[in-house]
C-alpha cells in the first residue's frame, strides 16, 4: 500500500530485530513518521511484543498522512 501511495519506507520484521532495536517495541503493524511520530499503531512496553491487528484502509492512512505532515 505505501508503494502504491508513492511513500519510501523501511520495513521491520520485529521477530527478527534484536532486542535493543528501536522497532521491536511496537504493536504490529505500525507505521512510524519518525522516531517520534506513530501515525498508526503504539509502543508498548513490553519485550514479547504485543497483539497484531489489521491494518486500517489506504484512504485512512492516507487522511491520517497527510494530517500529520501537514502539522509536522
Amino acid at each position: 500500500m505505501l508503494v502504491e501511495i508513492g511513500l519510501s519506507f523501511i520495513e521491520t520484521n520485529q521477530e527478527f530485530a534484536q532486542e535493543d532495536s528501536f522497532g521491536k517495541n511496537f504493536s504490529s503493524p505500525t507505521l512510524l513518521l519518525d522516531d517520534d511520530t506513530a501515525v498508526f499503531g503504539v509502543k508498548i512496553n513490553s519485550s514479547e511484543g504485543a497483539c497484531s491487528t489489521n491494518f486500517p484502509a489506504k484512504e485512512k492512512v492516507i487522511n491520517l498522512l497527510n494530517g500529520l505532515i501537514l502539522v509536522h
